[in-house]
């Protein structure tokens, strides 16, 4: 772990879940016959995209030379808004369906 340090840590979970995922989706592709798997590979791939524009948002917006807990509010802040940004950009559909659930709930 010493020369990625936490940076490593971050990057085998990602890896991890990433591969978990595509090996279960592989599982259940072959179990259900009749398995929109097009769309399903579709919206993983745009949320992938979402999620590194994010962390190059992240990334640059670490870069800042401020103190380091408002530096760190200000990665967080940029993080979410951008992912957020990022999915209605691609069009992820999950992202949407959220989106008119929380604008419907907060009407009743």
């Amino acid at each position: 772990m010493f020369p990625m340090k936490i940076a490593g840590l971050a990057l085998a979970t990602s890896l991890s879940g990433s591969i978990t995922f595509l090996v279960l989706f592989n599982m259940l592709n072959k179990r259900l016959k009749d398995f929109n798997a097009k769309e399903v590979r579709l919206s993983f791939v745009k949320i992938f995209l979402a999620s590194l524009g994010m962390g190059l948002v992240c990334y640059f917006a670490s870069r800042l030379q401020l103190n380091k807990y408002l530096n760190l509010i200000v990665s967080l802040s940029a993080g979410l808004i951008s992912y957020i940004a990022f999915c209605f950009i691609f069009r992820v559909h999950e992202m949407r369906e959220l989106w008119l659930w929380l604008s419907k709930r907060g009407r009743a």
